[in-house]
């Protein structure tokens, strides 16, 4: 299994809407276990509350849960001047392969109950 991490910053527009940066990603790597829910609790400490499932659409019009999404609305620049908000998209995939197109098995991780 191949796990991989996109960094993406919220910011409130003054009308209440939400707008997001997606300021990098992790290339894929092996995380110490197959198990996606030993992962769980790593994942929460690291990157924070656990607020949504990341889906893919099948060709067949079904969808399959391959990640979560961690919020954090507090994070500290590193210069201590403020915080920002940040959320991870985790995402876990059984085959990852890049050449000149990507070749991707997405895993199929547990669906969790979010806050």
């Amino acid at each position: 299994m191949m796990m991989r991490e996109t960094i993406v910053e919220v910011i409130e527009k003054d009308d209440g809407d939400e707008v997001c940066y997606r300021l990098g990603y992790a290339e894929p790597y092996e995380p110490w276990t197959d198990d996606p829910n030993k992962l769980l609790p790593y994942l929460k400490d690291e990157y924070g509350t656990l607020v949504s499932n990341v889906y893919v659409d099948r060709t067949d019009g079904t969808t399959l849960c391959i990640g979560w999404v961690f919020d954090d609305p507090a994070v500290p620049y590193e210069d201590g001047t403020g915080t920002w908000h940040r959320q991870v998209w985790v995402e876990f995939y059984d085959k990852w392969e890049q050449n000149v197109t990507y070749d991707i098995e997405y895993a199929d991780v547990p669906e969790m109950e979010y806050e």
